[in-house]
């Protein structure tokens, strides 16, 4: 719990500052497993410039999880210029998709 005071103090401190963005996204998913407050730090951070590929990335993921697979799609297309292993994760996601008839 103090790590998450002490990271969130500095992220309110200095919310564009890649450092703690991506710090206390990763905290709030991977050890307090708080999705949906770490989405909002994300897109915060995709909003911003200049945009994170860690947080679009990891914004990604949580739409995948959240079933928003549409979403993490249109996250991972953002990052495929620079990204080219972005491929298969796409090619699972729009497996996911349902198809038009």
């Amino acid at each position: 719990m103090n790590e998450y005071q002490m990271i969130k103090g500095a992220y309110e401190a200095a919310p564009d500052d890649r450092y703690y963005v991506l710090y206390l996204g990763d905290l709030l998913v991977d050890r307090l497993g708080d999705i949906y407050q770490a989405k909002e730090v994300w897109e915060r951070a995709v909003r911003g410039e200049p945009r994170t590929a860690r947080a679009l990335e990891r914004l990604g993921e949580v739409e995948a999880f959240l079933g928003n697979d549409a979403r993490a799609v249109e996250r991972a297309q953002a990052l495929k210029p620079g990204y080219p292993e972005v491929e298969s994760d796409l090619a699972m996601l729009r497996q996911a998709l349902p198809r038009k008839r």
